[in-house]
C-alpha cells in the first residue's frame, strides 16, 4: 500500500462519524465566554448607537378607549391641554466586568529541614573522647524517637563534670565513691554504643543511596515514560479528529469526498496552508500530551516546549481578562496555579481541562487556516486569477483602437496559480492528518 493510499484511509475515517466544529460547541462554558466576551462589546456599541425615541404623541401611550374618553371630554369642556415632557432616557454606562485572577502561596513543606541552632562554644573544650560521645547523641537526639534533646543532657554533664573535677582535683577519685555517686546522678542512662552501630548504619545506607540515586531516577523516569506513551498516543489520535474538524468546510468536504489529492488538484496552494497550519497544531498537540503524561519532561530551554507554554499562558490571560470565569459557582484558576489551590478549596475552582487545551488549539488552527486563505483568495482576484487556476484579463470598456507604433504594457508579476499540483507540494500535503 503507497504512502497515498495509507494518508487518505486516515482522512476518510472522519467522514464515517462526523463531529461538531470546535467553535460551535455551546456547553463549553470556556468557548462561549470567550465569544460571548466579544458578542456583548458589539451589542453595548449598538445600543449606545441606537437613539431613544419616546411615544410620538399622547394617543400612542393610551389605549384606543382611553383616548376616545379624552376626546368627548375634550368636546364638553375644551380646555388647554397640556402634555407632559417624556422623561429622559438614562445615560446607558458600560458595566466592566471584574477580572479575577486567583494567587495561592507555596504550601510549606511538613519536613523542611530547621534552621540548625547556633553551636555551645563550650563543644570547642571537649576532650576528644567526650567529642565523640557528643556527636553519636547528637545523632540520636535528631533520629532517634524519645531521644530527642540527649545532646543537650550530655552536653550539660560535660560541663558539671569538668566542674566537679576542677573542685577535686587534689583528690584521688578513682576509688571515690562520692564521684560514682556523681556520676550516677548526672550522666545519661543511654546505651550510646547502640546508638553508634545504629548511626554507622544509617550513614552506610544514604551512601548506597546518594551512590544509586542517578540509576533509580533514571529507572522511574524509565516506567512512567512506558506507561504514559500508550496513553498519549492514543489521545494524539482523538485528538486528530478535532484537528480534522478545524479544516474550513469547503476544503473538508472536497477531502471526505476526493481524499488529499483532490484537495492538492483542485487547489494546492490552499492545500498547503491547511498543511502547515495543521503540521504546527498536531506537533503542539504531541508535545503536549508527551509532557502531560511524563513521556518528556518540561525544558524550558526546548522550543517547542516553549512555545506550549507560551500559547497556553497566552489563552489563560485572553480568558481571564474576559471576565466570564465565574461558572457555576467556581472560579477559574490558571492551569499552573491549580496544584497549590489547598485540598479544601477544590470544590471553588477549576481549569483549562486536556481536552480543552486541544480544543484551543484547532480553534486557533482553523482561525489561521481561515485568515491565510481568504487573503491568500483576495490576492488572487486582485492579480486576475480564478480559483481554477484560469488567468482572467481585467474587464475593459471598449476604447478606440490607438495606433500601432503604441505596444500593450507588459502585465506586472503577481501572484500565479499553477495548473496543476507540483510534486513537491503533492509531497508535503501527504503528511497532512497523518503527521
Amino acid at each position: 500500500m503507497s504512502e497515498e493510499e495509507k494518508v487518505e484511509e486516515v482522512v476518510d475515517a472522519p467522514a464515517q462519524e462526523e463531529q461538531a466544529p470546535v467553535e460551535e460547541s455551546s456547553d463549553n462554558v470556556i468557548f462561549n465566554a470567550l465569544y460571548a466576551a466579544a458578542e456583548d462589546e458589539a451589542e453595548e456599541e449598538e445600543e449606545q448607537r441606537e437613539p431613544y425615541t419616546g411615544p410620538t404623541s399622547i394617543h400612542s401611550a393610551l389605549s384606543e378607549e382611553a383616548v376616545n374618553e379624552v376626546e368627548q371630554s375634550q368636546e364638553q369642556a375644551p380646555q388647554e391641554v397640556v402634555e407632559e415632557e417624556a422623561p429622559k432616557p438614562k445615560a446607558k454606562t458600560k458595566v466592566k466586568r471584574k477580572i479575577i485572577d486567583p494567587q495561592f502561596d507555596m504550601p510549606s513543606r511538613p519536613n523542611a529541614p530547621v534552621r540548625k541552632p547556633v553551636a555551645d562554644p563550650y563543644v570547642k573544650n571537649l576532650l576528644p573522647e567526650e567529642k565523640e560521645a557528643y556527636q553519636i547523641s547528637r545523632w540520636a537526639s535528631q533520629n532517634v524517637q524519645g531521644q530527642q534533646g540527649l545532646d543537650k543532657k550530655y552536653l550539660d554533664f560535660f560541663k558539671k563534670h569538668k566542674k566537679y573535677l576542677d573542685d577535686n582535683s587534689e583528690y584521688d577519685l578513682s576509688d571515690s565513691d562520692e564521684y560514682k555517686k556523681f556520676l550516677d546522678q548526672n550522666k545519661p542512662k543511654v546505651d550510646l554504643k547502640k546508638f553508634e552501630r545504629e548511626m554507622w548504619t544509617s550513614e552506610a545506607e544514604k551512601r548506597a543511596i546518594q551512590k544509586v540515586q542517578p540509576e533509580l531516577i533514571k529507572l522511574r523516569r524509565q516506567q512512567e515514560r512506558i506507561q504514559g506513551e500508550p496513553v498519549a498516543k492514543e489521545n494524539v489520535l482523538k485528538a486528530k479528529r478535532v484537528l480534522f474538524e478545524s479544516i474550513p468546510d469547503e476544503s473538508r468536504e472536497v477531502i471526505k469526498n476526493s481524499g488529499i489529492k483532490g484537495l492538492v488538484d483542485q487547489n494546492p496552494i490552499e492545500a498547503k496552508i491547511i498543511n502547515d497550519s495543521l503540521t504546527n497544531a498536531q506537533q503542539m498537540v504531541n508535545t503536549f500530551y508527551d509532557i502531560v503524561h511524563n513521556v518528556s519532561s518540561y525544558n524550558e530551554k526546548n522550543t517547542s516546549h516553549q512555545a506550549l507554554s507560551d500559547f497556553i499562558n497566552k489563552e489563560q490571560e485572553k480568558f481571564i481578562k474576559s471576565g466570564r470565569t465565574v461558572k457555576g459557582g467556581k472560579t477559574f484558576v490558571r492551569r499552573e496555579r491549580m496544584p497549590l489551590v489547598p485540598k479544601d478549596q477544590l470544590d471553588k475552582y477549576y481549569t483549562f481541562s486536556d481536552d480543552d487545551i486541544v480544543n484551543l488549539i484547532a480553534l486557533r488552527a482553523k482561525e489561521s487556516m481561515s485568515g491565510q486563505i481568504k487573503n491568500t483568495r483576495s490576492a488572487l482576484e486582485k492579480a486576475g486569477y480564478v480559483r481554477n487556476g484560469v488567468q482572467v484579463a481585467p474587464q475593459q470598456s471598449p476604447q478606440v483602437q490607438q495606433p500601432r507604433k503604441i505596444q500593450t504594457p507588459t502585465p506586472s508579476k503577481g501572484v500565479s496559480a499553477p495548473a496543476t499540483a507540483q510534486p513537491e507540494q503533492s509531497n508535503s500535503i501527504l503528511k497532512l492528518l497523518d503527521l
